[in-house]
């Protein structure tokens, strides 16, 4: 710098320096979906962007720099510096586990298993499910629903189906003395019948004609 001794102009200089980048791309390894390259500048931190694939019957972990997880592990979103070269990231993925349960007529867990995604769902091993009977209908198992379901794809329940089985009462039709004139099993809510006309000999002092049964039908 010299002493100001009449008009001067300055022009500034500057060092160059070539800014270097480097770039990572997204694999979706056997997940679904895509990602565009993303661009780092070296010497700056820069986030990884987010992740946007997806993969059914599994949840992403993280990213490796190799396929099989053997590589070096990134978080999602991680923060990256120092990158030397372009990379590749391969999701990484754990497979999901659901819940199997098969319930009883009242709601009870009769027995319920963890299964991996994509594992057949396994017959039911336990007591056979019941259905507490009532006036009119005692109950047979008859299988689960929903039905048709082979393979784990998420959490199921499985509540038990049963066949109505109509209930019959003994009916049974006596005279005045207590002699059994007929006994026959009537289905329920039937209203029962006697064929006939039920008898009874005179007597010294009367003589009797049928008026009905008691009780009344």
């Amino acid at each position: 710098i010299v002493d100001v001794s009449e008009d001067a102009v300055y022009t500034a200089e500057y060092n160059k320096t070539e800014r270097v980048f480097h770039t990572v791309a997204f694999d979706a390894n056997d997940g679904e979906g895509t990602m565009d390259v993303q661009r780092l500048e070296v010497g700056y931190e820069t986030g990884l962007t987010a992740n946007a694939f997806s993969r059914t019957g599994y949840t992403f972990t993280g990213w490796n720099t190799a396929a099989d997880g053997s590589g070096t592990a990134y978080a999602d979103q991680a923060v990256l510096t120092g990158l030397t070269e372009d990379i590749t990231l391969h999701a990484q993925w754990q497979i999901n586990t659901y819940k199997v349960t098969w319930m009883g007529d009242n709601g009870e867990t009769l027995a319920e298993k963890s299964l991996e995604y994509g594992s057949p769902i396994p017959e039911y091993a336990g007591e056979t499910p019941t259905k507490e009977e009532n006036a009119q209908y005692t109950y047979t198992f008859a299988g689960w629903t929903p039905k048709d379901m082979t393979t784990v794809t998420g959490d199921i329940t499985f509540t038990p189906v049963f066949t109505e089985n109509l209930k019959q009462y003994t009916i049974t039709w006596k005279n005045w003395d207590g002699t059994v004139l007929l006994s026959e099993q009537v289905d329920y809510g039937k209203v029962p019948a006697y064929s006939g006309t039920p008898t009874r000999p005179g007597d010294a002092e009367n003589t009797y004609s049928f008026a009905g049964w008691e009780p009344v039908i």
